[in-house]
């Protein structure tokens, strides 16, 4: 049996925090043992508790050294028991039933998905809330030996036989707990029994009925130093629940892997094939479905090394089903199935972090992205053709490289930032994992930048915090397990001017005053589309030559009803001489947006002076 806690929310969120636990091998791997379906004992090694905390996502999970139990053939209709218990000082909360019931039902929906239709749930019988001695921990745990004898008690108590139920699951209060967010349970390898303490949630429901018919977790396997090293599994580490595209890891409701779904006889024998490894180079191509896909074709390739070790490939293209969800990863996905690797006595497969030393520990391979193994088998995903990945098995491959220099680098301006575009090198048997930017003022210290890589094929990286104005140079290289590569060429670009644009519609050359002294000018501002910060004010004036004059009569200053758009602006103009005359002025107008930058707009424009117009 095992344990399995979470929060409602999509358990992908929790991935980073995931990845700062780890538990070695040794801690997990445990002997089988058999265990009776009717009478549950704890046995001597039971309290050995593994925990890997989830900070800050408010849940725990933790990995419970528990016995297998014989495995039998699931059968296409089970039924199942639902037994609320409570205890003295504890509530029976009205909602947990209902709920409890509901999620069997989705449940049913999800098995009967992966399943083919071969796995079907129903709830055939509900017992009244049968009172209990309180259990170890308060019903914070669940757990099945605590809960042992107490069962043995209200099954004799109502008559019931336990050959009757393919399912029981004992319901304790969902409100019994201080942490009222925490949904936990515990349930049989291969037997019947699943306890489902804290807030009622279908997702961990599932997750204990898939160990009742035989599932171990999904599990992930990290690598030191940032390189697969399979050959030697001492220097790695297990993450339990760590695959994110396995309902029995921490995926939520998605889609079994290939590895599992064979486990269980939910694999045909039309949706598989097995490539032996021999000593001679050897390779085969294979179009694969989507695990997920409901049309016929290849879903799973197991390459078998030797009697004790496998990888299976298989594709996620993203696309979820009516209930089972495609996974955390899109791409070629492969998992190692090896009989060291154990979970609870059964051997659980390990979904491989191809791309070692990025932030994605569950990441799978994009198109034209390869892996190399320790042992020299390399996967290559090529493309996606027909709805199908291609993908090509080889053995005897060279070893992986350093990536060459990324290509097509291009630089587009920004808010004080630039946006740096390139495409992804070829992996050369070693996926890029991440990217380095350097970048520079010209003629200065250059600084640097890292991200990780993920399944874009021209990934844009944008670097902030920068002058305005001002012209940079770029480059980049990317890195895989075997280091960095190549870096680009430095190229050249300058970072936006983010003052508003302006500018004088009219007059286009010439214009006449109107006798009263004045003259209109007509200006457009808009808002800068980097910095889209509004225009604060819009001003004019003029040169003031002898003889003639303008300044600002009207300025538009009122932020709140000040639009972006065109302006009229009136100017008093000065005509000393007292005589008609046409001069030659040269009008600017200033506008300014909120954040203080500004922009001049200026032209020459000659004024028809009226006789006699002279204002004091």
């Amino acid at each position: 049996m095992s344990t399995h806690s979470g929060t409602k929310h999509h358990r992908r969120k929790v991935l980073a925090a995931l990845a700062t636990a780890t538990v070695t091998l040794t801690t997990l791997c445990v002997p089988a043992q058999a265990v009776s379906t009717h009478a549950v004992t704890t046995p001597a090694h039971a309290s050995g508790i593994n925990t890997l905390a989830l900070a800050p996502s408010g849940a725990a999970f933790t990995a419970r050294v528990s016995p297998g139990v014989a495995a039998k053939k699931a059968k296409k209709t089970r039924k199942v028991l639902i037994v609320p218990v409570y205890w003295k000082g504890a509530k029976k909360p009205k909602n947990d039933v209902s709920a409890t019931k509901k999620h069997v039902k989705k449940a049913d929906a999800y098995f009967n998905e992966v399943s083919g239709g071969k796995v079907r749930l129903t709830v055939s019988k509900t017992l009244k809330w049968q009172k209990i001695k309180k259990p170890a921990g308060a019903g914070c745990t669940a757990s099945v030996y605590g809960i042992s004898k107490s069962l043995s008690g209200i099954l004799k108590k109502n008559k019931i036989k336990r050959s009757s139920y393919d399912h029981m699951i004992v319901r304790l209060p969902s409100n019994s707990c201080k942490s009222k967010k925490l949904a936990s349970g515990e349930a049989e390898l291969g037997g019947k029994v699943a306890v489902m303490a804290g807030p009622t949630d279908a997702y961990v429901l599932t997750h204990e009925i898939g160990h009742n018919l035989r599932l171990p977790h999904g599990n992930s396997l990290l690598c030191s130093k940032g390189k697969v090293t399979l050959t030697s599994l001492k220097k790695c580490n297990s993450r339990e629940y760590g695959d994110y595209s396995d309902v029995m890891g921490h995926g939520d409701f998605s889609y079994l892997p290939g590895p599992q779904l064979d486990r269980v006889g939910w694999l045909k024998a039309s949706q598989k094939r097995t490539f032996n490894t021999t000593k001679k180079k050897t390779s085969k191509s294979y179009s694969l479905r989507a695990i997920t896909s409901k049309k016929s074709g290849v879903k799973a390739v197991r390459v078998k090394v030797n009697s004790k070790r496998s990888y299976w490939v298989e594709y996620r293209d993203g696309k979820n089903g009516k209930t089972a969800l495609s996974g955390y990863a899109t791409g070629v996905q492969i998992r190692l199935v090896d009989t060291s690797l154990k979970s609870y006595g059964a051997v659980a497969p390990v979904v491989l972090d191809v791309r070692p030393g990025g932030r994605n520990t569950n990441d799978a391979l994009a198109a034209g992205e390869s892996w190399r193994s320790p042992e020299g088998i390399r996967f290559a995903f090529s493309k996606v053709s027909g709805g199908k990945a291609n993908v090509k098995v080889q053995t005897k491959a060279s070893v992986a490289k350093k990536p060459k220099a990324p290509t097509k680098l291009g630089i587009s301006s920004a808010d004080s930032a630039l946006k740096v575009k390139f495409t992804r090198p070829s992996s050369a048997g070693a996926p890029v994992a991440k990217y380095q930017v350097e970048y520079r003022e010209v003629g200065k210290k250059s600084k640097s930048m890292t991200v990780d890589a993920t399944h874009v094929k021209s990934p844009t990286v944008t670097v902030s915090g920068l002058k305005e104005k001002t012209a940079y140079q770029v480059r980049v290289r990317a890195w895989n397990q075997k280091g960095w590569g190549s870096w680009t060429s430095w190229k050249k670009a300058s970072t936006a001017d983010l003052a508003p644009s302006l500018e004088i519609e009219d007059p286009k050359a010439t214009l006449t005053s109107d006798g009263n002294g004045y003259i209109t000018l007509y200006v457009k501002a808009q808002p800068n589309k980097f910095s889209k910060a509004p225009i604060a004010w819009v001003v004019a004036g003029s040169d003031n030559k002898v003889n003639y004059g303008a300044w600002t009569e009207e300025w538009l200053t009122d932020v709140k009803h000040l639009g972006n758009g065109r302006y009229q602006i009136k100017l008093r103009v000065w005509n000393y001489s007292g005589n008609a005359h046409t001069a030659s002025v040269k009008i600017t107008a200033t506008t300014s947006d909120n954040w203080g930058r500004q922009n001049t707009a200026s032209r020459n424009v000659s004024i028809s002076f009226k006789a006699w117009e002279n204002y004091q």
